[in-house]
This record gives C-alpha cells, structure tokens and sequence, in this order.
C-alpha cells in the first residue's frame, strides 16, 4: 500500500507543478487518476465538450506513473459536440498514470484518463 501512496504524492505533486507553472485565471484545473499500470494497452487524456460554447483547454498533461511529464499539449479549442483525445501512451514503455486538465470552465465538459487493452476499455472520469 505504500507504494500507491507514494505513486499518488508524486503525481499531485507534479500535478500542483504544472498547475503553479501553466495556470491561467479563472481556469479550472481538473485531473483523473492514479491508473495502476498493467503494463499492456494504450491510455490517453480526452476531453468533451456537452456544452453549447466552445471551451478552451488551456492544457491537457499526462502523468507517468513516477510524477513525470510524459505529454502536455496547450490552447486547444473543444467546439460543442466535440472531444479532444491528446497523444497517446503505451502503457509498456511509458507507464502512464494519471491527467491534468486545465480548462476554462467545467459547464458541459467531461475530461477522463482513457485505457485500452484491445479487449476492455476502461475511463477515469477527471474531477476538481
């Protein structure tokens, strides 16, 4: 159980970082994860957007499972009706973990940290 506990000290940490570094006023900052690692499939960070408005994702970070940076990408614009997913992740050689999302509003936006094996999917919804 420690060894959780420290993947998640980590990954708010780095969390915490990227949100002091790349923070914009009035955003929001929501983040998914831990994700225990089992070391096959894809992840990636994705973003909707249920709302009537465009929303501006400020940036969208994954985490590996270390607390590192392994993929941030900045100023993307979701239209309403649309998703965004950011680069993916091979769970075997990158170990991601966990996402960050730091968006204009929380209305009608729905952010998760997104697994796939082939043959089970599975979302971690993103929260405050």
């Amino acid at each position: 159980m420690k060894q959780h506990s420290s993947m998640w000290m980590k990954c708010a940490a780095a969390a915490a970082l990227i949100v002091g570094v790349g923070g914009v006023a009035g955003a929001t900052v929501l983040s998914a994860g831990p994700f225990l690692d089992p070391n096959t499939g894809i992840a990636s960070c994705a973003v909707t957007n249920t709302g009537n408005s465009p929303v501006t994702v400020y940036s969208v970070t994954m985490l590996a499972y270390t607390g590192a940076v392994l993929h941030q990408t900045t100023n993307v614009v979701v239209d309403p009706g649309k998703s965004y997913f950011g680069q993916a992740s091979q769970l075997a050689f990158e170990d991601p973990s966990a996402c960050v999302f730091d968006v204009s509003t929380t209305r009608g936006v729905h952010a998760g940290f997104t697994f796939s094996n082939g043959t089970a999917a599975t979302v971690i919804p993103a929260t405050k």
